[in-house]
C-alpha cells in the first residue's frame, strides 16, 4: 500500500555523503529523499523516475523538472542547475577504435 505522501526529491550532492548542511534541508523537504552523487551523473544515463530535485542540480535533471512544472502551470519554478556542480566525464572523443591484434603469448592461461 502507499504512503499518502509518496513525494519523491532526488538530492544531487558532490560526494559520497551530504554536508550536515545538506542533511539538514533534505530532512525538511516532504516525502522520501533519495541522495545522489553528482559526479557520478552522465549524459547518456537514462534519468531516474523523480517528482522534485534539490542540491547540486545536474542541467538535464533541471531541464526536466522545469519542463514539469511549467506542464503543471500554477507550481513554482525548480531550482536551476547549479553553475558550481560537477560536469559529467567526457569520453574521449578519438576516430580510432582499440581491437586486439596479435596472438597471445605461450604463457597465457589456457582453458582446461
Amino acid at each position: 500500500m502507499a504512503k499518502a505522501n509518496s513525494r519523491r526529491t532526488l538530492y544531487f550532492i558532490s560526494g559520497v555523503a551530504p554536508t550536515p548542511e545538506q542533511q539538514a534541508e533534505a530532512d525538511s523537504l516532504p516525502g522520501v529523499v533519495c541522495f545522489r552523487n553528482a559526479l557520478k551523473f552522465r549524459e547518456e544515463d537514462a534519468m531516474e523516475a523523480f517528482d522534485a530535485v534539490a542540491g547540486d542540480v545536474p542541467e538535464p535533471y533541471a531541464k526536466e523538472a522545469a519542463r514539469r512544472a511549467a506542464e503543471r502551470g500554477d507550481a513554482p519554478m525548480p531550482p536551476k542547475a547549479n553553475p558550481t556542480a560537477p560536469a559529467a566525464p567526457q569520453a574521449a572523443k578519438t576516430g580510432a577504435t582499440a581491437k586486439p591484434t596479435g596472438t597471445a603469448p605461450a604463457t597465457a592461461w589456457k582453458a582446461n
